[in-house]
């Protein structure tokens, strides 16, 4: 339903403004739909101040910072928080200190989280002019880790001269909650398939690892790396790579059409 109100809003908001902020304000209000991403209430920003005045403006502002989770640079897309930050930047530059202690604020349990987080909170505030609180933060930061890492000892271990262990790590990584780690990872196993020297191992694991699939999701990230190096140039026919797809789907057809050289 969130997806379908999107498009229709990108759709109506050219034939009458008014209306369609009317409409999906309405739905919202009465819980008809709910938005999940905050791209309705990021949607909706201009139009609020532009209809409904600055001071309710501001209250949706906070509800879409709240709602992307915009202190949060796992979960949230740079696009949404550069439109947020330079909404307030443009129509509240006077409240910002307002802004940084409300959509802190977790909703729900109505409670401070205590802190901005230093990566996101220092962006916003070198965009926000505001230099030396930005650098204190990360200080903080930087100084809080040292004293987290004070008494560790790092295990002695020399499981880097392992290229097992190193396949190992590389692969575990394409598994990362992150969507960014699993690309990067994607990328470079797909590079190694690509040189001469690398492939036969590589590619001698991802058979073994493909054979033992059970799952989709994961047979699709492996195949991932595979479309990857075959757009490249890598050669991998469909023929020799049927067999070893036992969880094979609409899904893993659309990977290997995309990669097919």
């Amino acid at each position: 339903m969130e997806q379908f109100v999107e498009r229709w809003w990108d759709c109506w908001v050219l034939k009458d403004r008014k209306g369609a902020h009317d409409a999906v304000t309405e739905a919202l209000n009465q819980r008809v739909i709910r938005s999940w991403s905050g791209n309705l209430e990021l949607r909706l920003l201009p139009t609020v101040f532009e209809f409904e005045g600055d001071h309710r403006a501001f209250e949706v502002l906070i509800d879409a910072a709240r709602a992307v989770h915009v202190w949060n640079s796992f979960y949230t897309s740079f696009e949404k928080t550069k439109t947020i930050f330079e909404f307030l930047f443009e129509h509240f530059p006077k409240r910002i200190d307002e802004f940084i202690q409300r959509s802190v604020e977790l909703e729900g349990y109505r409670r401070h989280l205590g802190a901005l987080s230093v990566r996101r909170g220092s962006q916003f505030l070198f965009e926000a002019g505001r230099a030396d609180e930005a650098i204190k933060l990360v200080t903080t930061g930087v100084n809080r880790l040292i004293s987290l890492m004070a008494n560790l000892t790092i295990p002695d271990v020399e499981w880097s001269f392992d290229e097992a262990n190193l396949l190992n790590a590389l692969f575990a990584r394409l598994f990362h909650v992150h969507p960014e780690v699993r690309s990067r990872a994607a990328q470079s196993l797909g590079d190694l398939l690509l040189r001469p020297e690398t492939a036969p191992i590589v590619r001698a694991e991802l058979e073994k690892r493909m054979t033992a699939c059970v799952l989709e999701s994961e047979l699709v990230t492996l195949l991932y790396t595979v479309a990857y190096a075959r757009r490249r140039g890598y050669v991998w026919p469909d023929a020799e790579l049927a067999p070893l797809l036992h969880a094979r789907s609409a899904a893993s057809d659309m990977v290997l059409a995309g990669g097919a050289s």
